[in-house]
């Protein structure tokens, strides 16, 4: 088993661990129909934390771009995510709305897509998460204000909360620059996202 607490566990050592789980849970790792989980769990969560990897090796310089004088509200509905909760290791999914006023640059679609990948694929809380991609945007950009609001499921919440916790979405919002002084332009950006409250 994984000891060396001064290196990365290898593949092998995450598979082992799978393993432990599969026993303690009692049941055979190596029983026909269990055999091959501990590897298919291990690519699985290659793909759910795969988000520390990206933010380190991802080059957003060839997706921002000179404005030629845009100078109202963008806005991004609808990206669907899937994250992990950190607390009990259990998914949380829900949508990204993203909206930013511009100034000297703006910034591809795809792109804004992946900065939310970057912070959702990882252990990670949701009030975290949505100040991440508003403070990763405003570096990255410099605009006159960032808005992020998140609403999301969170499957640790059905697991102790039964039957009362199903359709339970957290919303989480996080507003910079002239979406944080502005009620006007907040307003706006809450009406255009659907949302009731200001």
């Amino acid at each position: 088993m994984y000891k060396d607490l001064g290196r990365k566990p290898s593949d092998k050592d995450a598979e082992e661990a799978i393993e432990v789980l599969i026993r303690w849970a009692d049941d055979s790792p190596g029983r026909e129909g269990l055999s091959l989980t501990a590897g298919r769990v291990l690519s699985a969560y290659k793909e759910s934390f795969q988000g520390y990897a990206l933010e380190s090796s991802h080059d957003f310089r060839n997706s921002v771009f000179a404005n030629e004088g845009y100078s109202d509200m963008i806005l991004l509905r609808g990206v669907n995510f899937s994250s992990t909760c950190e607390h009990h290791m259990s998914p949380m999914t829900g949508v990204v709305n993203v909206s930013y006023i511009p100034k000297a640059t703006v910034i591809g679609v795809g792109a804004i897509v992946r900065v939310v990948d970057i912070f959702a694929k990882r252990l990670q809380v949701q009030e975290r998460m949505t100040v991440q991609i508003a403070q990763f945007l405003g570096a990255l950009l410099k605009p006159a204000g960032v808005a992020v609001l998140i609403e999301a499921e969170h499957w640790c919440a059905k697991y102790s909360g039964g039957e009362a916790a199903n359709g339970l979405k957290l919303q989480t919002s996080c507003m910079l620059g002239e979406f944080q002084n502005n009620q006007d332009m907040r307003s706006e950006f809450f009406c255009r996202i659907g949302c009731k409250f200001s």
